[in-house]
Formats: C-alpha cells, structure tokens, sequence
C-alpha cells in the first residue's frame, strides 16, 4: 500500500539524456516529490519512447526503429546507436545505425568497423552486407566491397540499389563492362531511376560507346524533368559536357532540355 503512495512513472516522452534531457528527469521527480522527500529509488530507461517502430509498432530493437523524424542529427543518431550497442549487443540495429552515422559523416574507416561487426551478427541480411559494401567504397577500397555487394545482389528479392553499387565499384576499378551490366540490372528493377541512368551513361562512355552513352544521360535528363529533379537535370548536363558527349545529341533537342532544366 506504501508503493501505491509514493510511486511515480513518467507517461512517454522523447527525450535523450543529454543535459537538456537530465534536467527534464531532474524537473520530473522534483515535481513528483518534491524537495524535502527524495525518492530512493529512480530508475530511467534511455532508450524508451525515442524510437519509432514504424508501421508493425516495432520497438526499440527492430530494425526501423530509428528511423523517426524526430532522430535526424548525426549526433543524436550516434548517440541513440551506441546506447542501442549497449544495451543489445547481438542485436545488429544499433550496428547498422552506427554504420549509416558514419557513412553519413565521411568517415569510411569506421563504418567498415561497425559494418563488420553486422554482418558477423547477421551474415545472410543482404541489408546489412550492402551497408559494408558502401563501408568499403566510401573507404575507397572498391576491390574489398565486391564480395559483400555481390553477396547482397545474390539475394532472393535483390533492391535495385545492390546493383548500383556493383556498378560504382566495378567503374572505379576500370572494369567498365561489367559496371554497364551491373547498371542495368539495377534499371530492370528500377526503370526510372535519373541516378542510375547517368551512371549507366558514365560508364557507357568510359567503355567507348559515345552514342549510346549520350543516348543514355539524355533519358537520365528526361527522367529527372518528368520528376521536378533539378540537381539530377543538371548533372545529366553537366555529365554531357564534361565528357563531349554534346554533340552526340541532335542539337535542336539539347537546346530545348537544357531550357527545361533552367524551368526546374
């Protein structure tokens, strides 16, 4: 009966602990208890209420639980990450957080690390072995990402995405052939794609096919018009110049794209 009494609990609310978040603790009990009767027990849970579990209610263990809007700070991220790696440590959420705060942040070294550890946890998530891909291309060890790539591409229900990143690993290491077909493949799953249209065009180009490649980040162009994408507009453009394919293009039609994109 003494617990009904003298017992508090928080309804939910979002909040780190940082010092604007120890403060609101700080503020809660003393609002609870006031100050001549301290609580002798307080007991916090972090992690609590600061995910969001997505459509299923996951919580905050599932693989989107981090993905709020409220959670789009690095800082915050990383924070939440490691307090996740704390908590759960066979649990790969926090691993794959922490692998995308430090892609996100340029640093390529130790998205490899956590990315590592992921798929240790989680060998067969073709997720998972796609992030330590992007770990070792954003390291620029292109050779090193091709066996987690090529293992993330192998899966039954492939994403487009696998794809692409093949196709930017084989175009870095000069294996142009094999980056046109990696690009492709991504195409017949994601037709519409303004970014991997102009990849597939680079690489085209880099191969020595010109007409093709022209041919290619023109519908890239189209693409991106058709979607209000003026960043990707331009660099189709700028693609163009940049590699002479310009005079590839009927020239009446260039004219009239390149005033659609000044439209965006």
């Amino acid at each position: 009966h003494r617990g009904l009494k003298n017992f508090c609990a928080t309804p939910q609310i979002e909040t780190i602990l940082n010092d604007h978040g120890v403060e609101m603790a700080y503020n809660t009990i003393r609002n609870c208890f006031g100050d001549d009767s301290p609580p002798d027990i307080v007991c916090i849970d972090p992690i609590r209420n600061v995910f969001d579990g997505g459509a299923e209610s996951g919580s905050e263990n599932d693989n989107n639980a981090l993905n709020g809007p409220q959670w789009t700070n690095h800082k915050d991220r990383e924070i939440l990450a490691e307090m996740l790696i704390s908590k759960a440590p066979q649990n790969p959420v926090g691993y794959a957080e922490m692998t995308k705060v430090k892609l996100a942040s340029g640093q390529g070294g130790l998205a490899i690390v956590y990315a590592k550890k992921l798929t240790e946890i989680s060998p067969k998530d073709p997720d998972h072995q796609f992030l330590l891909g992007r770990a070792y291309l954003k390291a620029d060890k292109p050779a090193e990402s091709l066996s987690p790539l090529l293992r993330a591409a192998g899966a039954d229900i492939p994403k487009p995405v696998y794809f692409s990143g093949l196709g930017i690993a084989y175009t870095q290491q000069g294996k142009y052939a094999l980056a046109v077909a990696a690009y492709q493949k991504s195409l017949e799953l994601d037709p519409a794609s303004t970014f991997t249209l102009l990849q597939l065009g680079m690489a085209q180009a880099f191969a020595g096919d010109e007409a093709e490649a022209a041919d290619t980040i023109r519908r890239g162009i189209i693409v991106a018009i058709a979607n209000n994408e003026k960043a990707g507009a331009e660099n189709g453009l700028n693609a163009l110049s940049s590699l002479g394919l310009e005079s590839q293009l009927n020239q009446d039609e260039l004219k009239l794209i390149q005033e659609k994109v000044r439209k965006l």
